[in-house]
């Protein structure tokens, strides 16, 4: 196959709080997060990702 034609499936579904996550965000990071679901598509999970997870364990830490 001709890497030129390579196709890019759809981003997974982003978690519930993704929104969240994002406003808390620097504008860097944010953007870094938005080229990786742009152009790794199907292959990015931001659930996966080192920042989404330091930011969940931070939310959870913070409601005890």
């Amino acid at each position: 196959m001709d890497p030129s034609r390579r196709q890019i499936l759809p981003p997974h579904a982003l978690p519930a709080d993704s929104k969240a996550y994002l406003a808390a965000c620097s504008p860097e990071e944010r953007a870094l997060v938005t080229l990786a679901i742009e152009r790794l598509g199907s292959s990015y999970f931001m659930e996966k990702s080192h920042g989404y997870m330091a930011w969940k364990a931070k939310q959870g830490s913070s409601k005890k």
